[in-house]
């Protein structure tokens, strides 16, 4: 099965419509705020045949940045716990990824990556992330 966002974004109004196959939600990051958007319409694709995902319409501001991510950023698992080998799982969470995103937010879309990146790598040390690490951030800059 697989897990899918799609999204697309009116250039000139900022207007969102997006469908999301059982991914985590799009996060919305800008200097006044953080936020989600976008959750889960449907199952992940493949899971049974027949189902159908919903549309969902959302809004994002002049100069917000919004972030699509993979399940191996805020599932990634603390390496120090996991290196123990005490069977406790801690894992990122999407507030450690908000709160790197806000953080970082005016460091452009680029520099929000690499901070996430760095803070996911940092949290899974000495091991490595157990899934792909995957960002996109894109920054809407209003006025068409």
């Amino acid at each position: 099965f697989c897990t899918l966002a799609a999204v697309a974004i009116n250039l000139k109004t900022g207007a969102i419509l997006g469908a999301n196959a059982g991914h985590h939600p799009m996060v919305v990051v800008s200097r006044e705020r953080s936020s989600t958007l976008l959750e889960a319409t449907g199952p992940p694709i493949g899971i049974m045949s027949g189902l159908s995902w919903n549309d969902e319409r959302a809004e994002i501001g002049p100069g917000e940045t919004m972030v699509l991510y993979t399940d191996g950023i805020v599932e990634a698992r603390a390496g120090v716990t996991m290196a123990a080998g005490d069977g406790e799982v801690l894992e990122y969470g999407a507030h450690n990824l908000m709160e790197i995103a806000r953080a970082r937010e005016a460091a452009g879309p680029q520099g929000l990556i690499e901070a996430v990146i760095h803070d996911v790598d940092r949290y899974c040390s000495p091991l490595l992330p157990h899934d792909d690490c995957t960002l996109i951030a894109l920054r809407y800059n209003g006025n068409g």
